[in-house]
């Protein structure tokens, strides 16, 4: 099983709505087929961030529709470009993971 997160820093989001943010990570989570695992977590680290990492056993599966379900939604698209991050574990954990979206997009990122 492998580790996919999003981190969401809601300073950089404006006007997101946090209530339907969660829903719809809530809703990640509740896919049995795709998610084996998950965690949410909120902290302060210079900014207020957000992470909702979930265990799967399909990365590409899980992207896919996190990407549909909260990069796409008509409500959340521009809020998840503008203050999300996204990663997941590579072949020797977070070690070597892979960087699937940022919010920077200068930042070199990584396919699966």
């Amino acid at each position: 099983m492998k580790a996919l997160s999003v981190q969401v820093q809601p300073s950089r989001g404006q006007g997101m709505d946090l209530q339907l943010l969660q829903a719809r990570f809530g809703a990640v989570a509740e896919n049995a087929l795709l998610v084996k695992r998950h965690q949410f977590d909120r902290g302060y680290d210079k900014v207020e961030y957000l992470n909702f990492t979930f265990g799967t056993d399909d990365l590409r599966a899980l992207w896919s529709f996190i990407e549909q379900s909260l990069y796409e939604d008509e409500q959340l698209r521009g809020a998840m470009a503008a203050a999300s991050m996204a990663m997941c574990e590579g072949q020797h954990g977070w070690n070597d993971y892979l960087l699937l979206y940022h919010f920077d997009p200068t930042v070199k990122t990584d396919a699966l």
